[in-house]
């Protein structure tokens, strides 16, 4: 991967943004979902937990890099600067892509038990 030129760092910010804003989005979503349905328990524990390292990733990354240009960069496109950023930035990344897998697996796994209830409750008023 090379990493030369401001286009290249400027694409980097816009997916480490990216994956921040459907991390946010997800974990929300997710949170808002099964709250109400198991109370806050251990997994939804972990989807905040997870949502701090992203929130810290990002937010890291872009004092730094605005600390680094005398805060001349732009918000959005600026906020990896160098190497140094750019690996934070991918902190972010791994975080938001360990998120996304931890909610698919929630929401197949509740999918399937749900599913189970259903074959189960119809099997029950087939022999009544």
């Amino acid at each position: 991967m090379v990493c030369s030129g401001v286009a290249n760092w400027v694409l980097y910010d816009y997916l480490v943004w990216l994956v921040f804003i459907c991390s946010f989005l997800g974990v929300f979503l997710d949170f808002l979902c099964f709250y109400r349905l198991f109370g806050y328990a251990s997994t939804l524990t972990l989807d905040l937990v997870a949502l701090g390292f992203v929130f810290a990733g990002r937010f890291g990354s872009l004092i730094l890099s605005l600390v680094k240009t005398s805060f001349l960069t732009p918000l959005v496109g600026g906020g990896i600067v160098d190497l140094f950023t750019l690996r934070i930035g991918f902190l972010v990344v791994s975080w938001g892509l360990l998120l996304l897998v931890y909610i698919v697996l929630l929401v197949s796994l509740l999918f399937l038990l749900l599913l189970g209830l259903g074959l189960r409750f119809s099997m029950s008023l087939e022999a009544s």
